[in-house]
């Protein structure tokens, strides 16, 4: 049963609650779920390695575990990675706080929608969310050459599976981090948001890498530049938003916090806060997730 504790709705009274757990669960861990790495598999917590987050990026959260699976291939044939450790950190009395960034988020509901276990997932924080996949990967894939590159793409990631399962079958909200950028050129690839005269001049917001319809998990792709989603409570696949979703944290500047951890695509998809938009999610798990 979903805890009424955490699905408050007021945003302050969400903050205050995010450690709440059960008195059941005998030990807490904190899972982080890596996107997309064209390296492949990532060592330890390689991934997410920032000077400027809460420990380094290292090891936020109580009994941190890094979920490490081949970047570079499709979300089918690497899943199997996520289920295990779900199995492993997630059932009995155990419970878990789960932290995804891009492709890592689709993975997590990739495992819901098809092999749903007796998973105990207290919530979700999800940065730079890619469930609604990439107009990059619509225009660039074929240029990589990398797997996981065609399933980002924005029509085949929402056809991928049944995005409402995962939020209905945690405890607590699948809550999304959206952040902006301004000056990256890739804002050239996303949908637009306004015209003038039949001529498009402003587009959709973006991290650089990921658009707000993905990051927000709107139900449909669009040219969105806010994300007016205050705990959206709907079950059954109705609403704007994917089931159970709370965009807790929005880049309203549109420059606080981009996509990318280390480097990104001509520098610019890290702006403002140290990190990127998974820096934020770090210290709301170090904070949080106890």
């Amino acid at each position: 049963m979903r805890n009424a504790i955490v699905v408050a709705a007021a945003f302050a009274a969400t903050l205050s609650t995010l450690a709440v757990t059960k008195d059941a669960h005998a030990t807490n861990y904190s899972l982080w779920i890596h996107g997309r790495d064209s390296a492949g598999t990532p060592s330890g917590f390689s991934y997410w390695s920032h000077s400027g987050w809460a420990n380094g990026g290292v090891q936020a959260g109580v009994n941190a575990v890094a979920v490490n699976y081949d970047g570079t291939q499709h979300i089918a044939n690497t899943n199997s990675v996520i289920v295990n450790a779900l199995n492993t950190y997630c059932t009995g009395a155990n419970s878990c706080y789960i932290a995804c960034h891009s492709a890592g988020c689709p993975q997590l509901a990739y495992a819901y929608a098809y092999h749903k276990g007796a998973w105990n997932v207290i919530w979700v924080l999800a940065g730079g969310d890619a469930e609604g996949g990439s107009e990059l990967a619509n225009a660039g894939s074929w240029l990589t050459g990398l797997a996981i590159d065609s399933d980002l793409h924005t029509s085949t990631m929402r056809g991928m599976m049944n995005h409402d399962i995962v939020g209905d079958d945690i405890e607590g909200w699948m809550y999304s981090y959206m952040g902006g950028d301004w000056s990256s050129l890739t804002n050239l690839f996303f949908p637009c948001n306004s015209s003038f005269l039949g001529i498009w001049y402003s587009w959709a917001a973006n991290d650089s890498v990921i658009a707000f319809h993905s990051s927000g998990r709107y139900r449909n792709s669009g040219g969105y530049q806010s994300d007016g989603d205050t705990n959206y409570q709907g079950t059954g696949g109705n609403g704007t938003w994917w089931d159970w979703t709370d965009a807790l944290w929005v880049d309203a500047n549109n420059g606080v916090a981009g996509h990318c951890i280390n480097g990104g695509f001509l520098g610019s998809c890290q702006e403002g806060t140290s990190g990127g938009v998974m820096g934020v999610v770090s210290g709301t798990m170090a904070g949080y997730a106890k």
